[in-house]
């Protein structure tokens, strides 16, 4: 169901909730992504935070991701940056800490139009929290989940490994749209 929040000046916001869910099936889940070859397994160092960058396509109305490790837990939040980005291109960025201030702007009221032309005082684009990040048990199940694009922009997928002082992860992870 959407969340509709109103400023009272005749204006709302309209994100609906992400969906999520986990499998059981992680060693056919795993082998499936070896198979599939790509930048699809990443090693995230130990300290570390990998963030999948993966814009809004044309076709699509809906965002679904899958992911899983070898061992051990991993941070997991999804979050949507109001921007346009005319390339299709999924790309990974990996940091050594979450030195970037994310702005969330679910409660601000603001029409989903105004959001896209928004900066944040850094000048980066502004930004929604679609998931908070929270460590996920990935290591026993294959997590998955859904959202139905807010608007045009680019969806962050945070893998977050910040909170390790010492193990490093093997992440095996899928994502894609749908009409």
């Amino acid at each position: 169901r959407p969340i509709f929040r109103s400023n009272g000046r005749n204006s709302c916001q309209n994100i609906a909730p992400a969906s999520m869910w986990t499998r059981r099936d992680i060693q056919d889940f795993k082998e499936s992504i070896r198979r599939e070859g790509g930048d699809s397994v990443i090693k995230v160092g130990h300290g570390e935070t990998v963030t999948v960058r993966v814009p809004t396509h044309e076709d699509g109305t809906c965002l679904f991701w899958e992911f899983a490790t070898d061992s051990y837990d991993i941070g997991f939040g999804v979050y949507f940056e109001w921007t346009k980005d005319s390339s299709n291109v999924v790309s990974v960025h990996i940091s050594e800490s979450e030195d970037e201030e994310e702005e969330d702007l679910e409660g601000e009221g603001d029409d989903i139009e105004r959001l896209a032309g928004r900066k944040h005082e850094s000048g980066r684009p502004a930004q929604s929290v679609i998931i908070p990040v929270y460590r996920r048990d990935c290591y026993e199940e294959v997590y998955a989940g859904s959202h139905t694009y807010p608007g045009t922009g680019v969806y962050l997928l945070k893998f977050d490994n910040s909170y390790s002082l010492w193990r490093s992860k093997t992440l095996y992870y899928r994502v894609y749209y749908t009409r």
